[in-house]
């Protein structure tokens, strides 16, 4: 009776042991796996405020740049409002520059000037292959 006893304990020590390795290796998978796609930012917040934004009728696209800045331009049927590219950092808060339509004409502010002449550039080139940015930058679509 002893000697079952002594296996059971055994039995339940391994099947412990198991499940815990188990567990542990299960968590390695939910790290980054180095795949050149994985980015720090997350998207989320952009992608809600773009399928949030109604004045985005006739454009609504976001873009990542150079995996750590990201493109918002929309364009829409609203009377002052009807367009805007914005120019974000890791965050929809951190708006490094911005151009908008508004009631008294357009807006331009670049809140970071080493983005100024990127932005630029961006603008003017929104149909362009690459945003107009040069190979040195890579721009990804974002989708909604």
């Amino acid at each position: 009776m002893e000697m079952s006893k002594r296996l059971g304990k055994i039995c339940v020590i391994s099947f412990l042991s198991c499940l815990i390795c188990a567990i542990l290796l299960s968590n390695c998978s939910d790290n980054s796996t180095g795949n050149e796609d994985d980015n720090d930012i997350n998207l989320d917040p952009f992608k809600n405020l773009a399928q949030a934004e109604v004045c985005a009728d006739y454009r609504n696209n976001l873009y990542l740049i150079d995996e750590h800045l990201v493109l918002w331009e929309r364009e829409g049927d609203c009377p002052d409002n009807a367009y805007a590219q914005r120019l974000y950092g890791e965050t929809p808060d951190d708006i490094k520059c911005l151009y908008s339509d508004s009631i008294g004409g357009p807006v331009y502010i670049c809140n970071d000037s080493k983005y100024h002449e990127m932005f630029q550039t961006i603008l003017t080139n929104l149909d362009g292959d690459n945003l107009g940015l040069t190979s040195e930058h890579t721009v990804k679509d974002i989708s909604l």
